[in-house]
């Protein structure tokens, strides 16, 4: 199952990373190989896409759980890894997961992506919705489409968000985030 993060927002731990009020971003996650290869997977009109029959624009999202520790036995088991133990330097609270949900989206460029909690099942359940511990994107890729903008709104408060920062795609940022707030 799913486990919360504390209430209170982790802090930066190295000079990597920039604080962006409870989103933090990484810069050159990825060894570039890595990247290299990730980038040809994922890119439009690759096969992953026709594979899932997946029509850019038009498909609603799908995704993956993915056990995290073992051997990585390929390129995505690697990206993963490499995401998962930089995210645990701020949230420490990561170490204890031991599985990793992914997906990818590829949309027009001014299609971009509402505003959504991260949760099980869409948020169904008897007893609400089960949010991940912390929440990530890693751009592949720059220039294409606006920010990733995360609120300080917290799933099931009573009140609206206050603030939010803006996170620009860089190719190889990585921008992880407490999995409760509000964000798209």
């Amino acid at each position: 199952h799913l486990l919360r993060l504390p209430r209170r927002l982790a802090q930066p731990l190295s000079a990597a990373s920039a604080d962006h009020g409870g989103a933090l971003a990484y810069e050159s996650v990825l060894p570039p190989s890595l990247l290299r290869v990730l980038r040809r997977a994922l890119r439009p009109g690759s096969s992953f896409w026709a594979a899932h029959n997946y029509v850019c624009g038009r498909t609603p999202f799908f995704s993956y759980v993915h056990p995290l520790g073992g051997e990585p036995r390929n390129a995505l088991d690697r990206a993963i890894a490499v995401v998962h133990a930089r995210a645990t330097e701020s949230f420490p609270e990561l170490r204890r997961a031991t599985k990793a949900e992914w997906w990818a989206h590829c949309r027009p460029h001014t299609t971009g992506h509402q505003f959504h909690f991260d949760s099980a099942d869409e948020g169904r359940g008897r007893h609400g919705p089960r949010h991940p511990m912390a929440s990530s994107v890693l751009f592949l890729s720059s220039g294409a489409g606006g920010p990733t903008v995360v609120l300080d709104q917290v799933s099931g408060a009573h009140s609206l968000a206050s603030s939010g920062r803006a996170v620009l795609p860089r190719t190889n940022r990585l921008l992880v985030f407490d999995g409760r707030l509000l964000h798209g």
